[in-house]
């Protein structure tokens, strides 16, 4: 269902998805009929691909003609309808994963591909904690990743590296580029080497918290990995919580990930309109001020982008730490800033901004260049 039209996705912001009449693409399948979050049936599309020649049969172009979307069934109930199937020469079963305890009996009948992703934990280095990279590569070489491996199920691979496998070397004559690169990280744990670097960096233990994404497969892989990984750094010290939290509550978890942290939270442009639209489905029950603005960057004296764009990168690096860790910004473009002001009216928003502009005036914006905005308060408070 992609690329969808971009000027209908504007049009209606909300509503685009939850309907087949807005719901289009200039993809090889057009929505048919539609149950919102329940059953979707789409079907080949005769635009698709069309062929020069009159007559050609589009058949040979958009297999199958038709697929049913199911949401109203787990990837437990999707599986077990796959396994008890008497007659699927014209059915085709998607999983976008796999059960684990439903693996052995699925590799044998399915046709099964690896995912071009790599299982990691990642580390806030503004925590003291691990701010010294000894300790992070301590934490990591303790882990025995054979052991991850047969936790997880599903026949995936011990890591030796953040690039996995299945991805070609450019630069070799069409090998793998992990083989290439060769094993970066040790596949078998090695307690003694992480006990060194920690005598190394000083530290001899401390206490912090593992969230992890509860598992949408029904099983608890994830915590019981977590559950190892606990185990293992506490034989170096550390006293190690772990919490698994599903859907929305991890997103938050990510993006709220330490009270005691300041500056705005930096994203890209697809997760900032994310972020804007939860926020405002909030609004009424929170009572909360969220204000938009505009920031645009322009020169009286320099027509080069590039010299806009350096201004506007440099700007942006200042703003990120000026802004409160409530605050949300992005780079909308080559020129604009986007800024969420969380909890902030329309007119403290402008006093704000003026000392902002005011700063960046006087450290990098000179004469030469100036920096434009647009307020616009999202909502105001329901209380």
């Amino acid at each position: 269902m992609v690329p969808v039209r971009s000027d209908v996705v504007d049009y209606y912001p909300e509503d685009w998805a939850k309907k087949p009449v807005n719901l289009l693409s200039n993809g090889p399948f057009v929505v048919k009929q539609m149950e919102y979050n329940k059953i979707t049936s789409i079907e080949r599309s005769t635009y698709y691909l069309l062929p020069g020649k009159k007559g050609e049969n589009i058949f040979k172009y958009v297999t199958p003609y038709r697929l049913s979307l199911d949401f109203t069934r787990n990837i437990n109930q999707v599986a077990d309808a796959y396994l008890n199937a008497t007659d699927t020469k014209d059915m085709v079963f998607f999983l976008g994963s796999v059960p684990v305890a439903k693996y052995e009996e699925l590799k044998n009948k399915a046709v099964l591909k690896d995912m071009l992703s790599t299982y990691s934990y990642h580390f806030n280095v503004d925590n003291p904690l691990f701010a010294k990279a000894e300790v992070r590569k301590a934490l990591s070489i303790a882990l025995d990743r054979n052991k991850i491996a047969e936790l997880a199920g599903l026949g995936v691979k011990p890591a030796t590296g953040i690039v996995p496998t299945g991805i070609i070397d450019v630069k070799s004559t069409g090998d793998d580029f992990r083989k290439v690169g060769g094993d970066l990280i040790p596949v078998g744990g090695d307690l003694a080497e992480a006990k060194r670097l920690l005598q190394e960096a000083g530290v001899t233990g401390g206490s912090f918290t593992l969230k992890v994404k509860s598992s949408e497969r029904g099983d608890n892989a994830e915590e019981e990995v977590a559950k190892y990984a606990a185990d293992v750094w506490k034989q170096l010290g550390f006293n190690v919580t772990v919490v698994a939290r599903r859907g929305v509550d991890y997103i938050n978890d990510i993006l709220w990930i330490d009270e005691k942290l300041t500056g705005a939270f930096h994203c890209d442009k697809e997760s900032f309109i994310a972020i804007s639209k939860f926020m405002l489905r909030n609004l009424e029950r929170s009572g909360l001020f969220v204000t938009m603005v505009l920031a645009t960057f322009a020169s009286s004296r320099y027509n080069t982008d590039s010299k806009i764009i350096e201004i506007t990168e440099k700007s942006s690096d200042i703003l990120f730490k000026r802004l409160r860790k409530g605050d949300a910004m992005c780079r909308w473009n080559s020129h604009q800033l986007l800024i969420m002001f969380a909890n902030l009216s329309q007119d403290d928003a402008e006093i704000a901004l003026k000392r902002m502009k005011n700063m960046l005036k006087k450290d990098i914006l000179k004469e030469d260049f100036d920096m434009d905005y647009e307020i616009v308060p999202l909502a105001h408070s329901f209380t």
